[in-house]
């Protein structure tokens, strides 16, 4: 059937968010001609395609994928799209490569402070680029750390990410102490991150000497720190922090535990780790 619709916009992400991909089947909703590129990995296809929003997958290997820009490139071209949207660092500095000499609006998000700087050519590629129209803020500490690092105000506007209580209703609680063999008096501390010293999960670990036997720490995600793992295998505290690897079930996870924390020094724009669990009634 030919689409109806007026405006179409391509949204490029990798495995995403529920958040982002809520966003593209509320906009196809409201007559707006969504198609969504993810990875394969994304865990959210089947979703997409239920609620109607035609899905590519595109397995992005670089900043810089030659093969992807071309494809990327023909498509909007080919099908006419007044908008493409860019997720995270691939998937935008692709399609800013992909969008040059073109007509199409080019949005992008940012979710996090900092590391913007004027003199990094890898910045050039994304936020400082000139063929990008619009940058969507995850909030407004983003909005003016863009503006501080040179980007134009006018470029800038804020969306914080709207959460759904129903997300949420079906989601498992789940026997912690039984599932990770913790002891019944275990206080448990849930964190989900890629563990880079920007995360902070260190101050966590170093405050685990301090605190009381009971507490018990579940760790997600990759361990990009080796401090992280230095002071975990500390005898005082090894058998108390626990690293799970990536978990496609952490907001489970969290939703499960006593209290979730995110350490970070400084650089999240609004982190879902948090909002997460704070959603399923988790301090």
């Amino acid at each position: 059937m030919e689409s109806n619709y007026n405006l179409k916009v391509l949204m490029v992400t990798r495995t995403s968010h529920i958040t982002e991909i809520e966003m593209m089947c509320r906009l196809r909703e409201l007559g707006v001609d969504v198609r969504a590129i993810t990875e394969s990995a994304c865990p959210h296809i089947s979703y997409l395609k239920n609620t109607g929003v035609p899905h590519e997958s595109l397995d992005l290997t670089s900043r810089m994928d030659f093969k992807a820009i071309k494809h990327l490139r023909n498509r909007i071209v080919k099908e006419g799209f007044h908008v493409a949207h860019g997720f995270s660092n691939r998937p935008i500095s692709n399609l800013v490569w992909a969008s040059y000499g073109l007509p199409h609006a080019l949005v992008i998000y940012r979710g996090a402070i900092g590391h913007v700087r004027r003199w990094d050519p890898d910045c050039w590629l994304k936020w400082l680029n000139p063929r990008v129209d619009r940058i969507i803020c995850v909030s407004d500490a983003v909005r003016k750390d863009l503006i501080g690092s040179g980007v134009r105000s006018e470029k800038l506007v804020t969306i914080y990410k709207g959460h759904d209580f129903s997300w949420y209703e079906n989601l498992p609680r789940m026997d912690l102490k039984k599932e990770f063999n913790l002891p019944d008096e275990a206080f448990i501390i849930g964190c989900a991150a890629n563990m880079r010293r920007v995360k902070g999960v260190d101050v966590l670990l170093k405050a685990m000497f301090d605190l009381p036997e009971n507490i018990h720490v579940l760790l997600m995600g990759e361990v990009r720190d080796q401090l992280v793992k230095t002071l975990a295998d500390k005898p005082q505290i090894k058998s108390r922090v626990h690293f799970l690897g990536f978990r496609d079930n952490a907001p489970a996870i969290l939703g499960s535990c006593d209290l979730a924390v995110a350490p970070s020094r400084g650089r999240e724009g609004l982190t879902k780790s948090i909002i997460e669990p704070m959603a399923q009634g988790v301090p």
